[in-house]
């Protein structure tokens, strides 16, 4: 499924950077490039070629190398796939505790409790080219105000009681976790973060006289799996020189230069078309806690 509004996740990407040499390699640029018919030029193939400093073939003139033809990167937009969403079947059991009411009459009772909530991302890339910028994971936590509160429906099996019982969690963001912000990485190490908040929960009710309730308090855990694709472009000049002299190209050649044997030519012609990288993202949260109270018992009185 693609998602480009994953949570907890962004990429920092540069837009634009030049072509590392070992990049050129890993797309499997060699020798062979010079008899590509795209360079083919009044008839002729290049004897030497150059890409940001890695060159290929024989140099045999002996004019001046221009170091201003430069080859880039130009990343695209990512796409974020979203391979699967595991809720993990064996809940954290938080409390479980019994109100006993020893009285004629009906009694109050809250119960509360303290819990964390935490993101455990972890990354790592899999696929492509080494990607020597840096990526940045942003929990969404981190961008959100202060508190939240909402109101839960705690789930009681006993159906006479569950309008008397009323829930609801309070999570407030510590200090330090909203002072993370985004988190830089650099994923060609792989790596994890983790950020925790903590959080309240309470639930409150009747019991009925001569009566105990048990209340008790979960919290699920899932693991999401991202995958980050995000797809460049080539774009630039390299320097190619010819046995015989050549037109020039312009730009980036000023118009009018005279015919010669070292020119630049479009990375373009290369043919090198686009590639990827691939970023495997796992994201490990524990959920907000769901509260059960189970039905009143009588007491038995022996």
């Amino acid at each position: 499924m693609i998602n480009n509004n994953a949570p907890h996740i962004a990429l920092d990407i540069k837009p634009r950077r030049l072509i590392t040499a070992k990049e050129i390699l890993a797309i499997g640029v060699s020798d062979a490039i010079l008899a590509s018919p795209a360079l083919a030029d009044s008839g002729y193939q290049p004897n030497w070629i150059s890409i940001n400093d890695v060159e290929f073939g024989a140099l045999q003139g002996t004019e001046p190398i221009p170091i201003s033809w430069q080859a880039y990167l130009k990343a695209g937009t990512p796409a974020i796939v979203e391979e699967y969403t595991t809720l993990h079947s064996d809940p954290i059991l938080l409390s479980n505790r019994v109100y006993t009411n020893l009285s004629g009459v009906g009694k109050h009772f809250a119960d509360s409790i303290q819990f964390s909530i935490f993101n455990k991302i972890s990354w790592n890339v899999i696929t492509g080219i080494e990607y020597a910028g840096s990526y940045s994971i942003a929990p969404a936590i981190a961008e959100t105000a202060a508190t939240r509160q909402e109101t839960v429906n705690p789930k009681c099996d006993d159906y006479e009681y569950r309008d008397e019982f009323s829930g609801s969690t309070t999570t407030t963001l510590e200090t330090q976790a909203a002072a993370m912000g985004k988190v830089h990485i650099d994923p060609s190490l792989g790596g994890e973060t983790s950020m925790e908040v903590r959080a309240d929960a309470e639930i409150s009710g009747e019991i009925p006289a001569n009566s105990s309730v048990r209340v008790m308090a979960v919290q699920k855990r899932q693991v999401t799996k991202y995958l980050y694709i995000v797809p460049y472009s080539f774009e630039g000049y390299v320097t190619v020189e010819y046995p015989e002299k050549v037109y020039p190209q312009v730009p980036p050649q000023k118009s009018g230069s005279p015919h010669t044997h070292m020119v630049a030519r479009d990375i373009g012609k290369l043919g090198l078309g686009t590639f990827r990288d691939m970023v495997e993202v796992n994201v490990e949260s524990t959920l907000d806690v769901e509260y059960y109270c189970f039905p009143a018992e009588p007491l038995q009185f022996g």
